[in-house]
């Protein structure tokens, strides 16, 4: 499973290099696996979180989510 997992990442990767750039990079898409586990799809989330959502969407970079992805604890982050 792990060996179809990578091989399926970097499959992916050299597509989306092709059609959209080198930011693509099997690393990168680990990462965007990681940062979609520890943020979940929040269009879906209602109530308390709506004013997460907008600062989510409009105040933090891609480094700041990397940072945030490397804390295990779900509370601190």
């Amino acid at each position: 499973r792990a060996e179809y997992g990578i091989k399926l990442i970097n499959q992916l990767s050299q597509d989306l290099q092709r059609e959209y750039g080198k930011g693509y990079r099997p690393t990168n898409l680990w990462w965007f696996k990681q940062f979609y586990l520890a943020f979940p799809i929040l269009h879906a989330v209602r109530g308390e979180f709506s004013n997460l959502r907008q600062h989510l969407r409009t105040e933090l970079a891609w480094t700041h989510y990397r940072l945030l992805i490397a804390i295990d604890n779900q509370q601190e982050r």
